[in-house]
């Protein structure tokens, strides 16, 4: 992504730059994201911008409720866990105030 935004649009600004970019998107937890998904979005793009996406009209409940057992059996973020992180985010994301 980096070579076409260097070479073919012809963009040198570091502000552009697609790791960047990358940084201001909001990613979910859905499907079976532990044990490799999740760590992995994390170190690169960090907690801030995390999601719970159950993908409920696709999955039934009872897959829904087998992922969040997923979710709280994997390894949590130190001094919290995901179903508060991914409220909090949710929360800044959908705010009224805006």
């Amino acid at each position: 992504m980096e070579l076409f935004r260097t070479v073919f649009l012809g963009e040198d600004d570091p502000a552009s730059a697609v790791p960047r970019q990358l940084r201001r998107l909001w990613f979910d937890i859905a499907g079976t994201p532990f044990p490799h998904q999740v760590p992995a979005v994390v170190a690169a793009f960090g907690t801030g911008r995390r999601l719970y996406g159950s993908d409920y009209c696709w999955t039934p409940a009872h897959g829904v409720d087998a992922q969040l057992g997923s979710i709280d059996e994997a390894d949590q973020p130190a001094n919290d866990s995901w179903r508060a992180l991914t409220t909090r985010n949710a929360n800044r994301l959908l705010r009224r105030d805006r």
